[in-house]
């Protein structure tokens, strides 16, 4: 990509993936919508019907796209519209359409390396919604200015429960493996990590008090993984975590339903995306976040997400009084 600057050019919404598409911050009417359909996208809509979604011409995309007019605010570029600048990193879950280019990160830190208070198009990045079916998931985005970089903090809550057997006459019967969907299998906090959500089972120990048990583990590329518990009677929450590979924090926490035999789970991540708002090329910080390998030192493991929350008392997240993790690919 050259420093050379082009004629300026509007931008999408990271989720808005058509012209009649957005999450339920943006457009929950799913009603016309800015769209521009020249800009790469990784995800198919997630409105309208199949055969509109199968048959529907490129001149009918370009026709309604023109018929919305541009949000307020607007992300404009002036960078060139290559794929560098327009590839989206890629998705913590393949159920949320949260799509980030770099022109999106560039246009905020732009901003504020003039003295101008980004605040507004951080909003216009926020996105919430309910998406997927096995998992359906609640989640958010919400991106943030902090020290000069752009971090940004994806959450996810879905729920997970179980089928049971018939009554058993013995005491320990499992009920049987609910988590069959590979929906379960594809939280990727980072593109060097992966939560994989195993089996979750109730238990009846010897004294007949019944129990929810949740097995997972968490795969990286260098084809390690790490296997743990969570079991309702004991309570103990996941270590907080860090990628080595790149600048990513990321968390999870689970709790019981009460009434139901069904747990809540929620996760977190924080990324650290750099970008000085100078430079029109990606620094090491987004090219790390888009699959590349970056040696992270160890004494940065934690403090993106302690920074994100520095501004605010985050509810209902992890205690961070655990320190700042430990590194998601250490044996």
């Amino acid at each position: 990509m050259t420093s050379q600057t082009v004629e300026r050019w509007p931008g999408n919404l990271p989720c808005c993936h058509g012209p009649k598409d957005g999450c339920d911050a943006h457009n929950s009417g799913r009603v016309p919508i800015f769209w521009n359909p020249s800009l790469p996208s990784t995800v198919r809509p997630v409105t309208g019907g199949l055969f509109q979604a199968l048959f529907r011409a490129t001149k009918t995309d370009r026709d309604e796209c023109q018929e919305a007019p541009l949000p307020t605010p607007t992300i404009t570029s002036t960078l060139s519209r290559d794929a560098l600048t327009c590839t989206p990193l890629p998705l913590v879950h393949p159920s949320v359409p949260y799509t980030l280019s770099f022109y999106h990160v560039f246009a905020v830190m732009s901003l504020a390396a003039t003295g101008h208070d980004p605040q507004p198009l951080t909003s216009a990045l926020t996105c919430r919604g309910i998406h997927g079916l096995r998992p359906q998931i609640t989640w958010s985005v919400t991106p943030k200015v902090v020290d000069g970089r752009f971090f940004i903090e994806h959450a996810y809550a879905f729920s997970i429960g179980v089928e049971h057997l018939p009554q058993s006459k013995t005491r320990g019967y499992y009920s049987k493996n609910w988590l069959v969907s590979r929906g379960f299998k594809s939280f990727a906090p980072c593109t060097h990590c992966t939560r994989v959500f195993r089996t979750m089972r109730e238990k009846v120990d010897s004294r007949g008090v019944r129990f929810l048990k949740v097995a997972y583990s968490l795969r990286n590329v260098l084809g390690q993984e790490f296997r743990d518990e969570w079991r309702s009677e004991v309570g103990r929450q996941p270590n907080n975590m860090s990628c080595g590979m790149c600048y990513t924090d990321f968390s999870m926490s689970f709790e019981e339903e009460p009434g139901q035999s069904s747990i809540r789970v929620r996760l977190w991540s924080h990324k650290d995306l750099g970008c000085d708002g100078t430079s029109q090329v990606p620094d090491e910080r987004w090219n790390a976040a888009a699959g590349s390998t970056f040696q992270r030192p160890t004494s940065d493991f934690g403090t993106i997400r302690r920074h994100f929350n520095c501004l605010r008392a985050p509810i209902g997240r992890p205690d961070e009084s655990e320190g700042a993790g430990r590194a998601a690919y250490d044996l």
